[in-house]
């Protein structure tokens, strides 16, 4: 049973591939050749083995390390903007507010840190109220975290996603007609 079983599928995998066009020119690909028409050599398949992940032991350790004066955050969130906002400036400026329960342990050298499209865009921050500037228009995503002295991330935000819109000289107002 197994030998006919690889008998009729093993030339399905290396099967020829013919590329030809029809009466009407459309391009057609087929697996049966009539006359006139090329075979295609097609390449070799790419695998993709990704690497081995970190053990989680680990990465307990490390988001666990002590500063001394250790803060158990209970909440992290970015006020604004909101969720799916859309914030007009032309000069692409961003007021990003932030509520952190209890607050910022200044004591223990804990920091926020924001990051913008996956980007940290402002780090070593002791204010819940950060200013960006230049940012481009269109659809971007914040997140917000802790971070301690010595770098560990004590608690990070869920991401909020705004719309930065920018006056454009592509959108004029078309001129009245007399």
């Amino acid at each position: 049973m197994l030998l006919f079983i690889l008998v009729v599928v093993a030339p399905s995998g290396s099967a020829e591939i013919y590329k030809y066009v029809d009466e009407q020119g459309n391009l057609i690909y087929s697996d049966r050749a009539p006359q006139g028409v090329e075979q295609l050599e097609l390449p070799d398949i790419q695998l993709y083995s990704h690497p081995p992940l970190p053990e989680a032991s680990k990465q307990a350790d490390v988001e666990g390390e002590s500063d001394g004066i250790e803060t158990n955050y209970s909440q992290i969130r970015i006020t604004s903007p909101g969720s799916e906002e859309t914030v007009r400036d032309n000069s692409g400026n961003l007021s990003v507010a932030v509520s952190l329960e209890p607050a910022l342990n200044l004591e223990a050298g804990d920091t926020l840190t924001l990051l913008m499209d996956g980007a940290v865009v402002s780090e070593g921050q002791t204010s819940s109220s950060i200013q960006l500037s230049g940012i481009d228009r269109g659809a971007h995503t914040l997140t917000a975290s802790v971070v301690s002295k010595s770098g560990a991330t004590r608690i990070s935000s869920s991401s909020v996603r705004f719309y930065l819109m920018r006056a454009s000289i592509n959108f004029r107002k078309p001129k009245a007609q007399p």
